[in-house]
């Protein structure tokens, strides 16, 4: 890449060649300057985003539990000048940890996604093109016949050079990330990635940083609010909605991206249809406000059965309304 760090850069190259002939000695021949066009390379970095707490029927109880779909998500940056051609993300299937049943654990595609589009759902992805500082997102969504921890994933990539050449290759980076949730931070429809980087020693695993579809990457404040606040719901006529007030002071009124998890009041029987802010009539990204049957704590690896009511927001204004609809008429 130093060759040509920003555009086609012309090189003159040559030399003298030296032989020997039996008989005649050692020749001498010059090798005139010949131009050579050398054209900037891309410098790829990829990020691979897991959950590694896949949530499906549990086989300790009798009660056959929902599976719940999960992602596994690529992002590549070409942080170079030059483009990265016909990128081609493979992804193999997921391994989980053997359970202590031994039970047969399945997954099911159930969708593929490069950008914004969904494509035929496969574990294979044409990216395409990733020109000079782009970033671009693929998308395997999956469901698990049964809940446990993912332990392994395989995803391999090939491109083309700016010479044809599929060998030469410039990934100056790849990282793995224990993804929290699939989000939505702007307006392009492209998936977001909340993760988990840094280790927890204690307490409810908590995200900590934030990959954005465009390639930038932010902190994020969490905070588990399950034991400070109680959220109490008002229902009427089939609909339900719990006011949140989170208390001046509890959490630091810092800006920037904050993620809450409460404990959540309401039972599966209703679903969530909006969240608005600080008063505001706009909803949020729905992707940005989920529920969840367990809630996983650091060092154990394993689940408890607790409902839980996550919030993620930038410059948080402390206020929300949370409004649930019976899960029979969300379905109609």
């Amino acid at each position: 890449p130093f060759a040509a760090p920003s555009v086609q850069t012309k090189y003159l190259v040559g030399g003298d060649l030296w032989y020997t002939i039996p008989g005649q000695g050692t020749l001498w021949t010059p090798l005139y300057p010949q131009a050579i066009f050398v054209n900037p390379s891309p410098l790829l970095t990829i990020h691979y985003f897991y959950q590694s707490a896949i949530i499906g029927d549990d086989p300790f109880t009798p009660e056959v539990e929902p599976s719940v779909p999960f992602a596994l998500g690529v992002t590549i940056s070409n942080k170079g000048e030059g483009p990265a051609r016909d990128i081609n993300i493979v992804s193999g299937q997921p391994e989980f940890k053997a359970n202590e049943k031994n039970l047969l654990v399945t997954f099911r595609l159930i969708g593929t996604q490069v950008q914004n589009n969904s494509v035929i759902p496969g574990f294979t992805a044409a990216v395409g093109h990733v020109i000079p500082q782009e970033t671009k997102t693929v998308v395997f969504s999956l469901v698990s016949s049964l809940q446990g921890v993912m332990s392994n994933f395989n995803i391999t990539y090939q491109y083309i050079s700016p010479l044809g050449d599929q060998r030469l290759s410039q990934v100056t980076s790849m990282e793995i990330h224990d993804l929290t949730r699939m989000v939505h931070v702007d307006h392009d429809n492209i998936p977001d990635w909340l993760v988990n980087d840094q280790p927890d020693d204690h307490g409810v695993v908590m995200p900590d940083h934030l990959y954005s579809s465009d390639g930038q990457i932010s902190y994020v404040r969490g905070h588990d609010l399950r034991k400070n606040i109680t959220l109490t719901p008002s229902f009427n006529l089939g609909t339900a909605t719990v006011p949140i007030t989170v208390p001046a002071g509890m959490i630091p009124s810092l800006p920037g991206w904050v993620y809450m998890q409460f404990a959540d009041p309401i039972d599966n029987s209703y679903v969530i249809s909006r969240v608005t802010r600080g008063g505001v009539p706009l909803p949020m990204p729905p992707l940005n406000v989920w529920r969840t049957r367990t809630v996983w704590y650091a060092g154990n690896g394993s689940p408890v059965v607790t409902s839980g009511l996550h919030i993620l927001d930038h410059n948080s204004t402390s206020d929300y309304s949370v409004e649930y609809v019976a899960a029979s008429d969300a379905t109609n």
